[in-house]
Formats: structure tokens, C-alpha cells, sequence
């Protein structure tokens, strides 16, 4: 639990390691991918890990938005985003549920 950003780097190590063994890696987080983009430096590992995140689940739950219909959601506030295409696009690329 808790919000990977607050622990990027390791996370972006444990991540890599993921990938050599053939795995897709989705990151929860209640920050926005803007705010994490806008925010990364050298020392907070923010892009390190948004690189070697596959599928970003963006934004804080609220209950009051809370849905059992969403996949890979909690709350409709949220996004699911293809995090490889939208760093490489520069704008946000949302996966359509």
C-alpha cells in the first residue's frame, strides 16, 4: 500500500526487474500524470518510474464517485492510461474502458 511516488526509485529498480522477466507493469497512484511530469526532478525518480510503468491508474479515489462497472478503477475521477504512449506523445493517451 501507500503511494509509490513517495518511493519512486526503488520502485523503478523493482520495475525493471518486472519487465526482464516479461511483465507489464501497472502504477495506482493519487497523483495526476501531469503533476507527476510537471514535478519530476533528478532526486524524486518520478519519470523513472512513470518509464517503466506500463499502465497508469491516475487520480485520488472518491467515494462519491466509486463504480463496481470501472476496470481497473475505483472511482470514475480516475484514469487508466497507456503511460508508454502518453510519454512518448506528450499528451495523456486514456484506455478506453
Amino acid at each position: 500500500g501507500g503511494e509509490p511516488f513517495c518511493q519512486a526509485i526503488p520502485l523503478a529498480r523493482l520495475g525493471e526487474k518486472a519487465h526482464e522477466l516479461g511483465l507489464d507493469i501497472i502504477t495506482y497512484t493519487g497523483y495526476t500524470f501531469e503533476y507527476l511530469l510537471e514535478n519530476a526532478d533528478e532526486d524524486n525518480g518520478y519519470l523513472e518510474l512513470l518509464r517503466v510503468t506500463d499502465f497508469l491508474v491516475d487520480g485520488k479515489f472518491e467515494i462519491d464517485k466509486k463504480s463496481y462497472l470501472l476496470k481497473f478503477r475505483g472511482s470514475s475521477n480516475q484514469r487508466y492510461i497507456d503511460c508508454k504512449k502518453s510519454l512518448k506523445t506528450g499528451k495523456v493517451c486514456i484506455i478506453d474502458d
